[in-house]
């Protein structure tokens, strides 16, 4: 009992016109509503981490600044030759930034570093491998001071040393108390503490060689007299 209706084809284009037109709002509608949530979440988690990276960046600058201002520190090419240098590094040295730049390591070192320390640490720091010890370095005004230094290698993607870079600590007033130490005051020469560890050295070097070993001691009689005529700076 079917029942056949037909309408014009212009009556159709406009029923579906009509409905298509209503779906289409439905759709964008829907679509605005949606969107928006979904962009102001998107948008939410950026700004976080935009702000978490400034945090970070603010932290980095300060302690990088810190480092600047009390650590000795020095980045220098795989030649030596010096390319950045700390504040402290500059305040210490007596030189400024423009007169490290460009120089090499050698600018600061004292002539009585022995050439095997040296060569140690270059053997050292070649390998890939960090040197560690203490340096007797001049100052521009030929002050002497003494770093406790941290040589490490800088190594690109590819695992090549490309830099070094120096980290040291100040000990020159720590080697001066184990100067004055060693010492009598009123004479200059080493004390009896440092003659035992001197003593107790040769000996050892003596048993490790099979060599002889002995030891002379001077007594000079009436020394008082020679400080009373003479004065004590003369004895």
């Amino acid at each position: 009992k079917a029942i056949l209706i037909l309408k014009p084809k212009n009556t159709y284009k406009s029923t579906l016109f009509s409905s298509n037109i209503k779906t289409s709002f439905i759709i964008i509608f829907l679509s605005i509503v949606v969107s928006i949530p979904l962009a102001i979440l998107a948008s939410i988690t950026p700004s976080k981490l935009q702000k978490s990276l400034m945090l970070v960046n603010t932290d980095l600058k300060r302690f990088a600044d810190i480092i600047d201002t009390y650590v000795i520190t020095a980045t220098t090419k795989t030649n030596s030759v010096i390319t950045s240098v700390s504040k402290e590094n500059t305040k210490r040295s007596g030189y400024s930034k423009e007169e490290l730049i460009g120089q090499k390591m050698n600018i600061i070192r004292h002539p009585d570093t022995s050439t095997e320390l040296y060569s140690e640490l270059w053997k050292t720091i070649e390998a890939g491998k960090t040197w560690q010890g203490e340096l007797k370095n001049i100052s521009k005004d030929e002050e002497i001071y003494y770093l406790d230094q941290n040589v490490l290698p800088i190594k690109d993607e590819n695992n090549k040393i490309i830099s070094y870079m120096s980290i040291g600590t100040d000990i020159t007033a720590k080697k001066e108390v184990e100067r004055l130490s060693e010492i009598d005051k009123l004479t200059g020469i080493y004390n009896r503490r440092k003659l035992d560890e001197y003593m107790e050295s040769e000996l050892t070097r003596a048993k490790r060689y099979h060599q002889p070993l002995s030891f002379i001691m001077l007594d000079i009689d009436h020394f008082k007299h020679i400080n009373d005529t003479y004065g004590h700076p003369v004895g």
